[in-house]
């Protein structure tokens, strides 16, 4: 599963077209690893249901849940936990000057198109609801402007 963040910026000035490819690059692995660390914990509470808007669960399931669940309690993305230890484990960031995309593994039962009335726990895992938008915005941003600021053109010379 893959997750797709994007941000359209515009930078006038003495930056090289190739220094600041390579600076929104670094600002979006940045913005990546933030989602990552930050807000891909917050699917995994009590709270995630209502502030990303997920399926709600039937009656059979939530009373399953409850006699079976080792860590879930009420949580509606952990039953037993493998869920979020898969997803919490080893993602890969791949940073490009305009997006990033975050590979994360999952276990074989969580898809992307889910069959019949089932809730579509991919989507639901990696949600990014406007407030965590306005947050990566606000980080990316912040981010590419360290770069900015610390940034030293290289002299090229050209050897005859």
């Amino acid at each position: 599963m893959t997750i797709w963040l994007g941000f359209d910026i515009e930078i006038t000035g003495e930056i090289s077209a190739r220094a600041l490819r390579q600076m929104r690059r670094e600002a979006m692995k940045r913005t990546g690893a933030y989602w990552q660390q930050r807000q891909l914990p917050k699917h995994f509470t009590q709270t995630a249901s209502t502030e990303y808007s997920m399926k709600r669960r039937g009656r059979k399931y939530q009373s399953r849940k409850r006699k079976i669940a080792r860590k879930g309690g009420r949580a509606p993305l952990v039953f037993t936990g493998m869920m979020e230890l898969l997803m919490r484990r080893k993602q890969v960031v791949r940073a490009f000057p305009t997006r990033v995309s975050i590979s994360i593994p999952g276990p074989s039962y969580m898809s992307m198109r889910p069959k019949g009335n089932r809730p579509n726990l991919g989507e639901e895992a990696t949600r990014v609801n406007t407030k965590d938008q306005d947050e990566l915005t606000k980080i990316h941003d912040q981010e590419l402007q360290k770069l900015i600021d610390n940034y030293k053109p290289t002299r090229r010379r050209r050897i005859k």
